[in-house]
């Protein structure tokens, strides 16, 4: 079987979504462990494809990653209320530009030496990075020294392609001329990671994943668990199980900032799907 490639697709009338959920208790939930909403398009009768671009924290455990899969209603007397069962597709795709994720370092205040704020950032080296779920290193990724970096600054790279990031890094970077060597004048940047004295930001810039007969692809951009036990001579029990529970919930993970993916399936010849961003 030849996999498709994204011009392959009839993506043209795919809806748009953001990854925050429209329901109001999926606001409330979404503000305290995040985003984590599937969407769906019922592309044939009784038949669709679901996809999700989520990042959560669960308290003791947290993820970040995406998937699309394939779905037909249920049967039967009570179909009505049975839901949907995952179903094998003639072929899943999912392609992604442009992820983004903040680490928050957390050091205290005077730890660090100060850093310069008026210099532009700086290609530090160039390493190769293991990102969970997507079973490959990323050679070549490029380790820069951010130095006044800020999250906004971070914006221009969401939902863009390798070849993107590269001219939008040698407009900003202190020493481009480091990037053309190394990726020569019109090179492609596969991955970004940013140094900066509170935070690591990495940049995972565009990949495809096809595969035919699955009824699920996931991708997991970061994810693990985490606990803290917090305690104190002289406190109660309960005084105790709060305070490691805050404490458990500010250890810094990575979380999304920004990406866009577009996920689809196709089914007896007919193509179904949807845009999915994080802004």
């Amino acid at each position: 079987m030849t996999r498709s490639v994204a011009t392959d697709i009839p993506s043209n009338n795919f809806k748009h979504y953001t990854t925050k959920s429209k329901t109001v208790l999926g606001k409330i939930l979404g503000g305290i462990f995040g985003d984590r909403s599937v969407k769906y398009h019922e592309f044939m009768s009784k038949r669709r494809v679901n996809g999700s671009l989520y990042s959560y924290n669960y308290l003791v455990y947290y993820e970040t990653g995406c998937f699309v899969s394939m779905s037909r209603k249920r049967g039967g007397f009570f179909k009505f209320i049975n839901g949907w069962k995952d179903i094998n597709a003639d072929e899943l795709f999912m392609q992604y530009k442009g992820i983004v994720m903040e680490l928050n370092l957390d050091v205290p205040q005077g730890v660090l030496p100060s850093m310069p704020t008026n210099k532009k950032p700086e290609i530090a080296s160039y390493s190769d990075m293991r990102i969970q779920g997507i079973d490959k290193v990323v050679h070549n990724t490029v380790d820069i020294f951010g130095y006044n970096v800020k999250e906004k600054d971070l914006y221009k790279f969401i939902g863009q392609g390798s070849k993107q990031i590269f001219s939008i890094l040698k407009g900003c970077l202190g020493n481009p001329n480091e990037l053309e060597k190394h990726y020569g004048a019109n090179g492609q940047v596969p991955a970004v990671r940013i140094l900066t004295p509170d935070k690591v930001y990495v940049i995972i810039a565009d990949d495809t994943h096809n595969l035919p007969n699955v009824s699920k692809i996931r991708k997991v951009f970061n994810s693990g668990t985490k606990f803290t036990l917090s305690y104190s001579v002289g406190a109660s029990a309960w005084s105790t199980v709060l305070s490691s529970i805050k404490s458990t919930y500010k250890m810094p993970v990575k979380k999304l900032i920004g990406g866009e993916v577009l996920l689809a399936g196709k089914l007896s010849g007919k193509w179904g799907g949807m845009y999915i961003s994080k802004n």
